[in-house]
């Protein structure tokens, strides 16, 4: 396995919070993986604020940056009548929290019901990929994305359409859903996304990836049903949910239910068999146009969750049923043609402690069980948490803390300490893991250990520093011949140094270092950047990076944080040597419109292709230009 490291992307901070710095500090919150997840759930309980006469602790930290232990507190402080200024310094919210706060519940009192945003991207490849040159791909270079969502009052309506380059329909990618939420009731229809207890049986989220910030990946409580809002391959299911909740003499019922029947995109054999669904969501060529819709998928589910004072304990079902055979040999689907699975979960809130754990069995009665327990204080805060998956468990809508990309099975202990004071902030975690079965993804790390530890200092309003360390030690699987079992290390250095004033900058360099037993290997890699924000007016923002990088191999791979507009941004594997230019534009007009401009250069050195297969172009240069409008009433 390739280890991610993720480049955090922090532009200007202003006075008074603009929507663009905003979407990128939810995507910062996951600092090892873009979790786009974050701007949905935001979006949503902006349309339909939480209100917090009945709310709870768990509903509460469902808000991005709102964990539990703070839900708790700040409702406490609600209920007991204290002011919204008091609550806000007394519990030392950051500027970001006091924003998700006072726009997704109903602390602060809105007069406005009708919210309207539409989204319209352009992508132009300037350079040909194969794919056009030998004619494989069935459609043209347009690369268009769309996406209108109204809300009024307790009613919402959202509407997606996408098309890749090389795709034949503007609308090949679509998704749409119908919200309606009345008092304690909730109905979504169409596309939608469910995420029950820990997300051990069920969470059609974004994957969830170690951070900076470990308790926002832990404590990852589900909601129950969100509308789907993306496009992502296994990311939302489609049909009708609904959730309500009341309450019985002192203990509040949360029961929910969804059904969906959904045609995915798979790979078919010729014994009319799957054997793996298709992710990318690209149907170009005749092959990739083949899987489109070829397996029918129908699930029934419901939870039920009860809560009493400081407790919490919920049931989860899930029925399977597929019109053709699932014989993937991957651990993460699952196989045959139904089955159901279950789990059951608590959570336990006290005096700053946090106790939850979730069991689940699938339809071979493989066990899983998740567990954590955290505390915390003003300044700091300590967790420990365990995970274990049967060798052979298929819980394919899982999504929990692992070391890879996906849901895998493995055993693992992670440790945790963060403390914050004024302006300093140090986090520091340890994370032991094994996997107890042979994975078939070659390369995924077997067993090992990582540790992690990042300080951040800000001097004052316009100078900040970040440092941080990650070292990593794990046996891997290569195949070659004969399974080979090796060890690997690994070590990241970064340090960043920022200038926030009229005209901003912000310095970078990740070192890399690599290891490989019994002298296979030993790899060096670097990539520094520099980065330059200016506002000339008002509405108008202007950034430019420029970065080199140097690795002996994509072993040493550095990957690249790129956050080039509203609602998308790229974190590209960097190796070989090579440098990038990114040039980005932003203007308000009017209050109500957002006009974004992006142009990205990368020119690599000493090779005659970038990419691969019927991605690949020709030379070593790449150059993309990005347009986008954005209107919100």
């Amino acid at each position: 396995m390739i280890i991610s490291l993720i480049i955090f992307l922090i532009l200007i901070n202003y006075n008074i919070i603009q929507s663009k710095d905003f979407e990128q500090y939810l995507f910062e919150l996951n600092a090892d993986e873009p979790d786009g997840n974050f701007v949905e759930i935001f979006e949503f309980y902006r349309d339909f604020p939480i209100r917090l006469e009945s709310a709870t602790a768990l509903n509460l930290s469902r808000l991005p940056d709102i964990s539990y232990g703070e839900a708790k507190i700040i409702l406490e402080s609600y209920s007991n009548k204290i002011e919204w200024d008091e609550i806000k310094s007394k519990n030392n919210l950051s500027k970001y929290q006091i924003y998700i706060l006072e726009t997704c519940t109903d602390i602060i009192k809105k007069d406005k019901k009708l919210n309207i945003d539409y989204r319209t991207r352009y992508i132009n490849n300037i350079e040909n990929k194969n794919g056009f040159l030998n004619n494989r791909f069935q459609g043209n270079k347009v690369d268009l994305y769309n996406r209108l969502s109204v809300s009024y009052d307790n009613l919402g309506v959202n509407l997606i359409t996408n098309k890749d380059e090389g795709e034949k329909s503007y609308v090949d990618d679509y998704s749409g859903n119908v919200v309606y939420n009345y008092k304690n009731h909730s109905v979504i229809l169409g596309d939608y996304r469910t995420h029950f207890g820990l997300g051990l049986l069920i969470n059609t989220g974004f994957p969830i990836r170690k951070s900076a910030s470990p308790s926002d990946a832990l404590i990852n409580v589900g909601g129950g049903f969100s509308p789907s809002r993306n496009m992502l391959a296994l990311g939302h299911l489609r049909g009708v949910a609904y959730q309500s909740e009341f309450l019985v003499k002192q203990i509040r019922f949360k029961p929910k239910v969804f059904y969906s029947n959904y045609n995915r995109s798979a790979t078919i054999n010729d014994e009319n068999q799957v054997s793996g669904f298709h992710l990318t969501n690209l149907f170009r060529t005749d092959t990739e146009i083949k899987k489109k819709n070829a397996l029918n998928e129908q699930i029934l589910g419901s939870s039920l969750e009860m809560i009493y004072k400081d407790f919490t304990f919920g049931v989860n079902q899930l029925n399977y049923n597929y019109d053709k055979e699932l014989i993937s040999s991957s651990n993460n689907y699952y196989n045959g043609f139904s089955g159901n699975n279950y789990s059951s979960y608590f959570l336990f809130n006290k005096n700053n402690h946090f106790i939850s754990s979730e069991f689940a069995i699938d339809n071979a009665k493989n066990i899983s069980i998740y567990s954590i327990y955290t505390l915390k204080e003003n300044n700091y805060e300590f967790g420990v948490s365990h995970r274990y998956f049967h060798k052979d468990s298929r819980l394919q809508y899982n999504n929990l803390l692992t070391n890879y990309s996906t849901n895998s099975n493995e055993h693992g202990l992670l440790t945790f300490y963060t403390f914050k004071q004024n302006n300093f902030n140090n986090s520091v975690y340890l994370d032991i893991y094994e996997r107890p079965g042979l994975d078939i993804n070659i390369g995924m790390p077997q067993s090992g250990i990582e540790i992690f530890d990042e300080f951040n200092f800000k001097f004052n309003s316009d100078y900040s520093l970040l440092l941080r360390l990650r070292y990593k030690s794990q046996k891997e699987l290569r195949r070659s011949g004969d399974d080979i079992y090796y060890d690997k290390d690994r070590i990241d250095i970064r340090q960043e140094f920022r200038i926030d004033k009229s005209i901003s900058f912000r310095f970078r360099s990740d070192i890399v270092f690599t290891e490989f037993s019994e002298n296979r290997y030993t790899g060096f890699g670097y990539l520094v950047f520099g980065e330059i924000s200016k506002t000339f007016f008002k509405s108008n923002t202007n950034s430019i990076r420029l970065s080199y990088y140097n690795s002996d191999s994509f072993e040493e791979a550095i990957w690249h944080f790129e956050y080039l507009m509203r609602g998308y941004l790229l974190a590209p594997p960097l190796y070989g040597e090579g440098m990038k230019l990114i040039v980005r534009s932003q203007i308000s007009i009017f209050d109500k419109f957002l006009l974004s401009f992006a142009y990205s250069y990368e020119n690599r050195f000493n090779v005659s292709g970038l990419g691969s297969g019927l991605d690949m172009i020709s030379g070593n240069q790449r150059n993309r230009i990005f347009l986008q409008l954005d209107y919100n009433y």
